[in-house]
């Protein structure tokens, strides 16, 4: 029971997260001095980062708790969750996008990197919001 609790309250911390990230997206920066549009950027990265962290391992909770697969590392879980159903084959892709785009925000900053993962926070919303709805909407 306690890893049950402990994977609903996950999902209302990751939901809460998706809906931050999702309101930061929806901001017109051009409207803005470009000294605050690039904060704004900077902060929908940051958002991103945390999220696409929690979404690996809220899945990770899933796959332990639903399934009983204990996987360690953020790969593994989205290979586990292809193989389950959580997502189809091009949901797996677009998982491991997601994760590769954090990592490569973790441990490099190239201006031209930064600027093609923020041109892909739309499509990395849409991955979370359908695993969400997947992972906490299932009994």
């Amino acid at each position: 029971m306690e890893r049950a609790a402990r994977l609903d309250r996950k999902c209302a911390i990751f939901s809460e997260a998706l809906r931050g990230f999702e309101t930061s997206l929806a901001i017109d920066t051009t409207a803005f001095d470009p000294v605050v549009a690039d904060a704004i950027r900077n902060g929908r990265i940051q958002k991103f980062e945390y999220c696409a962290e929690l979404c690996w391992k809220l899945v990770k909770e899933f796959l332990l708790v639903r399934r009983g697969i204990d996987t360690p590392a953020p790969k593994s879980v989205a290979k586990e969750s292809f193989q389950v159903g959580i997502v189809d084959e091009r949901g797996y892709e677009a998982f491991v996008a997601m994760i590769d785009d954090r990592n490569a925000l973790s441990h490099l900053y190239l201006p031209a990197e930064f600027n093609r993962i923020h041109s892909a926070l739309e499509a990395h919303l849409a991955t979370m919001k359908q695993i969400c709805e997947y992972v906490c909407g299932a009994e």
